[in-house]
Formats: C-alpha cells, sequence, structure tokens
C-alpha cells in the first residue's frame, strides 16, 4: 500500500503455508514479544474483529517501535537491536541459491528486477522500487529480452512464449547435481596454502597479543577480523573457483554418458545429496516444517497452528548445536552421553 510518505507493506493470510508471509511475520513478532496484550500464539490466534467494526489494528509494545525485524545474529543467539545487514542478507540468499544448484549468484538485486519488470506502471514503479526517475530502471532493471514470439506475430497467430519463460527464469542455469562444497581433500589443499598457512600464523600472533577479552572496538581486533576475513575470502574464491570448473566441465560428461549408456534410465543416476534427511531426526521441529510447508491448510487449522508453533519454537530456541528429542545439555555443557550417541 502506496502511501504519500512512505511504502506500507500489506500481507494477506493464504492457505499455502510456504507463501503465507503472515505465518511468518506472526511468528518473529511473538518471538520477540512484540505485541501489546498478545504474549503467546494461541493468544493471538484468538484475536477477532470487534462487532460493530470493519477492522481492527494490533498494537506494538513501546519497546518494539524501534527495533528491527530482521537483526543480525551473534555466538549467543539473535542480537536485541542490530539490523541484519544488507551484506549479511546478500551471503545468505547467494549462499541459499548455490544450495539450490543455481550457477549464478542468485541477489537481490536480480529480485527487485524481476519486481520491477512485473509493474508496468512506470509511478508505481519508481515508488515501490526507491527510485526518482526511469533513466535508473532502463539502465539496472530493464529486463534485455524481448518477451514476445516474433513468428506468432508476423503470422497473426498466439504463440506460444514458454520457451522464452525459460530464458528468463534462473532455473535455466541450475543444477541440483552441483557441488556444495569443496571435499575434506579439497579443503585441506587450501588450508595447505602458503598464503593459508602464513595468515594462520598472523591470527594466532594477533590473538596472543589481546586479552581474554578484547574489546570489539579496538584496533588490535578490528585488524584480527581483517586478517579472518582475508582467509575467509580466499576460501570463498577456491569454492567458486571449484562449482564453475564443474558447471564447465558438466555438459562434456553428461553427453558422454548420455551416449555410452542410451536407452538407460535416469534412474540409475545418483541423487543429489543433501545432509538434512541425515539429521532431521534430530531437529524435530525443522522436521516437522519440511513436511508441513507444502501442505494447503488455513493458519487457523491444526497444521498451520502446529507449524506456527514450530516456527516459534525454532526462533526462541538457544541451542547451537542439533541435539536428539528430549536431549539438553548440562550446565551448557553436552554430555558425554550424547557425544557418545553423536558419534
Amino acid at each position: 500500500m502506496l502511501t504519500r510518505h512512505s511504502l506500507e507493506i500489506v500481507m494477506e493470510s493464504t492457505d499455502d503455508l510456504q507463501d503465507n508471509g503472515v505465518m511468518f511475520f506472526f511468528t518473529m513478532a511473538i518471538a520477540d514479544n512484540a505485541f501489546k496484550h498478545f504474549e503467546t500464539l494461541e493468544k493471538l490466534l484468538k484475536a477477532r474483529v470487534p462487532r460493530g467494526r470493519d477492522s481492527w489494528t494490533l498494537k506494538w509494545k513501546d519497546e518494539a517501535l524501534n527495533r528491527p525485524v530482521l537483526r543480525m545474529v551473534s555466538s549467543n543467539g539473535v542480537h536485541e537491536n542490530r539490523a541484519l545487514t544488507f551484506a549479511s542478507l546478500r551471503d545468505q540468499i547467494v549462499s541459499l541459491g548455490k544450495r539450490a544448484g543455481y550457477r549464478d549468484n542468485v541477489k537481490i538485486h536480480a529480485i527487485r528486477a524481476g519486481v520491477a519488470n512485473k509493474i508496468k506502471d512506470p509511478q508505481i514503479r519508481k515508488q515501490v522500487m526507491g527510485q526518482k526517475s526511469d533513466a535508473v530502471y532502463e539502465e539496472y532493471y530493464r529486463s534485455g529480452l524481448v518477451k514476445e514470439n516474433i513468428f506468432a506475430l508476423f503470422s497473426n497467430k498466439v504463440g506460444s512464449t514458454k520457451h522464452i519463460e525459460v530464458l528468463c527464469s534462473i532455473g535455466h542455469r541450475r543444477d541440483q547435481n552441483a557441488p556444495r562444497d569443496l571435499t575434506c581433500k579439497e579443503k585441506d589443499e587450501v588450508y595447505r596454502r602458503p598464503e593459508v598457512q602464513e595468515l594462520n600464523m598472523r591470527i594466532k600472533e594477533a590473538t596472543a597479543k589481546m586479552p581474554p577479552n578484547p574489546d570489539k572496538g579496538s584496533a588490535q581486533f578490528k585488524e584480527r577480523q581483517k586478517l579472518y576475513t582475508e582467509k575467509s575470502n580466499l576460501l570463498r574464491s577456491a569454492r567458486a573457483s571449484h562449482r564453475e570448473k564443474w558447471f564447465s566441465g558438466s555438459f562434456d560428461e553428461e553427453a558422454q554418458r548420455q551416449l555410452q549408456q542410451e536407452g538407460e534410465d535416469d534412474e540409475t543416476l545418483p541423487k543429489p545429496a543433501s545432509k538434512f534427511p541425515l539429521i532431521r531426526h534430530l531437529m524435530p521441529e525443522r522436521n516437522r516444517i519440511a513436511n508441513a510447508l507444502l501442505v494447503t491448510k488455513d493458519l487457523q487449522s491444526k497444521e498451520g497452528q502446529a507449524v506456527l508453533q514450530d516456527l516459534c519454537s525454532l526462533c526462541i530456541d538457544d541451542n547451537r548445536v542439533a541435539y536428539r528429542p528430549d536431549e539438553r545439555p548440562v550446565d551448557g555443557v553436552e554430555s558425554s552421553d550424547a557425544l557418545e550417541a553423536h558419534t
């Protein structure tokens, strides 16, 4: 909804749980204890439009008014008031795209461009995108593909544009078989590089000069963070090079496989590996959410309320590792029995 001075986001609850923005927003609000009088999901789901009213607006608690909805995560959990930075959000989206098998980095700019190209009214587009002129859209956001079937236009027929949609889709360059990370051997080779070993030595020396609980604003702490960032960039570069090398050779490998094994069923191919099926039994909330998100149910349904509760549990859970059901650390330390069970 556009107003004179701001853009207000209006979300509507849908029966498709995975696309239900209200569900995720309610979960974060309850986890933050942000609503007045409605402190739990059970109370929130009882909220109704009063008799004689066309609408009813819930109120925020005063302490929640200036608190960012999306916030940074530290070793102690979700930060109290530090907003999620653009760089952190970008890294999460790029990482998600790589795990999904996309060759190109999935960036926020691409998402914005997709939205911009669907808005036909220039004035509304400028307001939604926060742009002062059409020149920004024309230069940086407008799609370079002409989404018209020229042959159909020439013959005065209604032609299919499915092939154009495929080319425009990011799925056009997606392969779920693509490696998500370096193998242990490849990681070891990266760690053995002279430049990485030198960085490790400098990090060790910098740590030795610092007190046990260093000030994060000190020059020493910032200098060590630069070393960590430099080391992280080397590993990230190695991962990117490894993935691109795999994609570059994937066509030749697949073509040879199909020509040599003509007539064989593709079901014989190894399925894309994922760690989640191996550990989902250790995370009951995530396991239930994964099964329920694809279900078409209303939030007031038993399934919808169960997903809400599981999402809220994940938001307030302070566990740093996955534990078996009904298993918790003792005095902040994992028990020896649990360690033996995990190994």
